[in-house]
């Protein structure tokens, strides 16, 4: 069995769950990406991809513990679907941790709240982790970042200290089968990727 199984959740669409599921899968080398988006962003990806890690199995919600209990994987990474409140519910019972994924709009920040329902439900540990933010203005983040951070406090949940940028070269790099540490491995995007990565590893977000 797997040590870790962390699902990307987040009830709107749009708010790039497969990016970042996409870019911790490779980051964590010896991973299972499972892709229960009926969208297939991850899916189609992987199409593209020619390295064999991570692996990818296309599931529907219900199938996702025998994909688990199948791969000899050290990590699984599950990429969910947006809106399906059912099969959100259903995967983030069989995960160890829930990444809720949000950007720093108001349209985000209202919608975030079932999300956070469905982890309180289920009793797994989360961080919110804010994702497409504008980029830092010398040592300082984006005002509308700080503010996010200030609104999502409320749900006592940990926000990640780690925010992903808004990047072209993050979509560049999903095109050719990438990740971003793949593309540009000593860029900005990157970097911050692996702080994200090894924040989750050494957090046990309870």
């Amino acid at each position: 069995m797997p040590e870790r199984v962390t699902a990307c959740i987040g009830a709107k669409g749009g708010v790039g769950k497969s990016t970042i599921a996409i870019s911790l899968a490779v980051c964590a080398t010896d991973c299972l990406l499972v892709d229960t988006d009926p969208q297939l962003s991850a899916g189609n990806w992987y199409r593209e991809r020619e390295a064999e890690l991570p692996e990818l199995v296309k599931a529907r919600a219900e199938d996702v513990p025998t994909a688990i209990a199948a791969t000899k994987r050290r990590h699984v990474m599950i990429d969910t679907p947006p809106h399906a409140s059912e099969a959100i519910r259903t995967v983030a019972a069989m995960a160890d941790q829930l990444l809720i994924i949000v950007q720093p709009s108001i349209l985000d920040l209202r919608a975030i709240s079932s999300s956070v329902d469905i982890a309180k439900a289920v009793r797994k540990p989360a961080v919110l982790i804010l994702n497409r933010c504008p980029p830092v203005r010398g040592t300082a983040e984006a005002s509308i970042v700080t503010e996010a951070r200030r609104a999502l406090s409320v749900y006592q949940i940990p926000v990640c200290p780690v925010a992903v940028t808004q990047r072209a070269a993050m979509s560049y790099a999903l095109v050719g089968g990438l990740s971003i540490t793949e593309y540009e491995p000593d860029g900005k995007a990157a970097n911050e990727v692996r702080r994200l990565w090894s924040y989750l590893c050494r957090s046990d977000l309870s």
